[in-house]
């Protein structure tokens, strides 16, 4: 019971000492906790304007040509692009854009992908896939880009991207339920839009927002 009595004060003054040494802490790193919320609010840099001026049916033979080389039977998947827009740009009609290309390789059971711009072409080396995606077709559908934009403002992207002129679009063009088919998308913060836009027709499909 004594060496119990003894030991509380020693207990004790370690409590204190450690309350002491985490007060501290906590005191040193208020600063640095308070830069860092400083830091994190302030608005994130983005490069905006034009990417790249290169049309779609123009940068879809640079990218035949380069899957071409890489595998014979490479058939295309997927066209994709993103824009992060300006003020003032919503109103263009041929969205200033790189050119994404996906192809699958059924030999290899490998996707690998072309990137392309006005002066350069870009090689994203294949990796393999357990399954075999749906082609897209050998030819470009005869609805491109340009009416997938204006049908996307038409069926309420307009006013999505006048309320947030910085917004970022998305283009993809694949196969959905059959058919080759864009797909728009818009965000802005915690907002979206999203329109399906027929390759084919060019008749909308779907619109979410």
């Amino acid at each position: 019971m004594e060496s119990r009595s003894a030991a509380r004060p020693a207990l004790v003054l370690v409590i204190l000492a450690l309350t002491g040494v985490l007060a501290l802490l906590l005191w040193n790193l208020a600063p640095l906790v308070d830069a860092h919320n400083r830091m994190g609010a302030r608005p994130r840099v983005i490069r905006r304007g034009v990417t790249s001026v290169v049309g779609l049916a123009e940068a879809h033979v640079r990218a035949q040509e380069r899957a071409a080389g890489w595998a014979n039977d490479a058939y295309l998947v997927r066209v994709e692009a993103a824009w992060y827009l300006t003020p003032g740009q919503a109103a263009t009609s041929n969205p200033p854009v790189a050119w994404a290309f996906t192809y699958f390789s059924p030999a290899g059971s490998s996707l690998a992908g072309v990137v392309i711009d006005d002066d350069s072409t870009l090689w994203v080396p294949p990796f393999e896939i357990p399954m075999v995606p749906t082609p897209l077709g050998g030819e470009l559908p005869p609805h491109g880009v340009e009416t997938a934009w204006l049908s996307f403002r038409a069926a309420g992207g307009d006013d999505f991207v006048q309320q947030h002129p910085e917004a970022q679009v998305t283009f993809r063009l694949q196969q959905h339920e059959g058919q080759p088919t864009w797909a728009v998308s818009a965000y802005a913060e915690d907002r979206f839009v999203d329109v399906k836009v027929d390759a084919i027709s060019g008749a909308v499909l779907a619109a979410n927002q």
